[in-house]
């Protein structure tokens, strides 16, 4: 009797551990695919899978708390229009108009409701959302 009652928690051991690899591996999938090539840059800082799955967690709680506003229509047409002379100031000033669509992604930022916290909290905060566009933006 007492050997069933081993094999019964041996097993009940193994199926949690079989259980708890599975929950692991559906979040770092999660993980992975939210957030693209920023999972890897974000292992890559931290030096360790864990430690980097823990900050892309707090990302996505910071940015649940968030109150993320679209833009409405007038101001849409006004970003859109400075977005368009920006991209033609980039043949005769590229640096220049890399500083002015940084500004102008700062400021629609600002407007939608991101906190401004600095060039890398940006960063950070857009991964939650676009993590796969963040490559052009860096």
């Amino acid at each position: 009797m007492s050997t069933g009652i081993v094999l019964v928690v041996v097993a009940v051991v193994v199926a949690g551990i079989v259980a708890g690899m599975a929950v692991h591996r559906r979040r770092r999938m999660r993980l992975r695919d939210r957030f693209g090539p920023e999972y890897e840059r974000a292992v890559e800082a931290t030096g360790s899978r864990r430690a980097a799955e823990q900050e892309l967690d707090a990302r996505e709680r910071r940015f649940a708390d968030l109150e993320i506003r679209p833009v409405p229509g007038e101001e849409r047409k006004r970003y859109a229009l400075r977005w368009a002379r920006i991209q033609e100031e980039f043949v005769d000033g590229p640096e220049a108009a890399v500083h002015d669509a940084d500004e102008l992604l700062a400021e629609l930022m600002r407007d939608r409701g991101y906190p401004d916290e600095g060039y890398e909290q940006r960063l950070r905060d857009l991964s939650v959302r676009h993590g796969r566009a963040l490559e052009q933006y860096r």
